[in-house]
């Protein structure tokens, strides 16, 4: 992993922790499915775009559609900053 790489992993990494530390401590009882949303609500506050393929495959998929993967067999989530 680049150092670039390395940076975006630990920004990603302490969002949510501090995420599931806030919902564990609103609710003790707090479901995956709880911390999960708390999760994505996080990361949506600091400006991070949530999608089902990379984006880059999408754009890419949208330009050229012949070269692209088929990514139905094992959609991959992405994250990007915006």
């Amino acid at each position: 992993m680049s150092g670039a790489e390395q940076r975006i992993a630990d920004a990603c990494a302490a969002v949510i922790a501090a995420a599931i530390e806030d919902v564990v401590a609103d609710c003790p009882d707090a479901t995956p499915a709880m911390q999960a949303a708390a999760i994505v609500r996080g990361l949506r506050a600091e400006g991070w775009h949530l999608a089902a393929s990379p984006v880059c495959a999408l754009v890419s998929a949208s330009q050229d559609p012949e070269h692209t993967r088929n990514h139905t067999t094992a959609p991959t989530p992405a994250l990007r900053s915006a």
